[in-house]
């Protein structure tokens, strides 16, 4: 953020600005619209060019679960995420692949929950 602006990667950006959260310019993230829910985030691992991937730890309050609950957010190259992953997605590999053919830049997200 600066000066209340999202700045970034443009296509980091898109996808913020396209699931419509906003963002505080400090830790906290939430949905434009909806109340009960919040993501913190905790620590921020930043991207680093060797690994191919960024991730952050956040704590994701939803009204519903006192405390709220952690996760780990990652996203990355996918030839390197899908290694981290416990069930690779059907189709996964010839998805992404069908992207970079047309010469797209393709980005994966994933996700695990942390035990408190």
């Amino acid at each position: 953020m600066a000066e209340g602006n999202l700045v970034g990667d443009p296509i980091e950006k898109q996808a913020f600005e396209g699931i419509k959260f906003k963002h505080d310019g400090r830790r906290t993230s939430e949905p434009v619209g909806v109340s009960n829910l919040k993501v913190i985030q905790i620590k921020r691992f930043l991207f680093e060019s060797s690994l191919k991937r960024q991730s952050a730890i956040v704590n994701i309050q939803d009204g519903t679960t006192r405390g709220g609950f952690n996760r780990v957010l990652c996203k990355g190259a996918p030839e390197v995420v899908e290694k981290f992953l416990k069930k690779v997605p059907e189709g996964y590999k010839e998805n992404y692949l069908e992207y970079v053919k047309n010469g797209a830049r393709v980005l994966v997200l994933a996700y695990k929950d942390l035990k408190m």
